[in-house]
């Protein structure tokens, strides 16, 4: 199976490519951090990361410190809580992604797909 991305960035910054849950945060695997960023070269450190697909950071305005995660709030077993110091943005990407598996694994929607693309070639 061969999958294309196409990814586009609103102005180039990459931070409204995110949802952004003030005061949250959950458990992270696969973490990466930063330190001195803002919370838009975090969000651009995510898009960009290379060896592990970020799919969420924490952003700690008060240190500056920036965490990249390849977990989402979405993903099964995740759960978001508040926090005092963090605000958790997950990228709006996962959630398309996922809505899009969703569809093309209900049996009776791909054939109903697959018989009006075949119509139209």
């Amino acid at each position: 199976m061969y999958r294309t991305v196409f990814y586009f960035s609103f102005l180039g910054n990459y931070i409204h490519d995110f949802k952004l849950m003030k005061r949250k945060t959950m458990t992270f695997t696969n973490v990466f951090e930063f330190s001195n960023v803002s919370s838009s070269q975090c969000a651009k450190l995510c898009i960009e990361q290379e060896g592990s697909a970020c799919r969420s950071f924490a952003y700690c305005n008060m240190t500056s410190l920036c965490r990249l995660t390849s977990s989402h709030p979405r993903q099964s077993g995740n759960s978001v809580s508040q926090s005092d110091t963090c605000d958790l943005y997950s990228s709006n990407f996962y959630v398309v992604f996922i809505d899009i598996i969703n569809f093309w694994n209900h049996v009776a929607l791909r054939k109903q797909f697959e018989r009006l693309y075949l119509d139209m070639y």
